[in-house]
C-alpha cells in the first residue's frame, strides 16, 4: 500500500478547517448570500413596488445585484446589495462582471 506522506501533512489543518466549520454553525454565523423577494424586502427596506424600479432604471443590475431563477422568480446577491447600498461602484464595468454559469454553479455548491 502507497501512502502519500503530503496528504498525511495535511490531516491537522482539515481537522481545524471541520472544527471551525462546526463551531460556526453551532454559533449559527453563517450569513446567507442568496435572498429572495421576501427576505430581500425585509433586508434592504424596500417596498416591491420600489425593487420592480429600481431594475427597471438599471440601479440594480441582472447578472450582479439580482439574478433571474426562472420567469417569476429573482433572488438577489446579499454582498452586492451592500456594496450598492454603500455606494461602492466599480472603476470599471469589468470589475461587476460575473459570468451568469459561474454563478448557477456557485449557489448550486452552496446548496448541495
Amino acid at each position: 500500500m502507497n501512502i502519500n506522506l503530503e496528504a498525511l501533512e495535511q490531516i491537522p489543518q482539515l481537522l481545524q478547517m471541520v472544527v471551525d466549520l462546526k463551531n460556526t454553525l453551532e454559533a449559527g454565523t453563517i450569513e446567507k448570500r442568496w435572498l429572495n423577494k421576501q427576505e430581500m424586502i425585509a433586508y434592504s427596506g424596500y417596498s416591491d413596488e420600489a425593487l420592480k424600479t429600481k431594475r427597471k432604471t438599471n440601479d440594480l443590475v441582472e447578472n450582479i445585484h439580482y439574478y433571474k431563477h426562472s420567469a417569476t422568480s429573482i433572488i438577489y446577491d446579499k454582498i452586492e446589495i451592500d456594496k450598492w447600498q454603500q455606494n461602492i461602484r466599480p472603476t470599471n464595468n469589468n470589475d461587476y462582471k460575473h459570468s451568469l454559469s459561474d454563478t448557477e454553479n456557485e449557489i448550486l455548491e452552496l446548496i448541495a
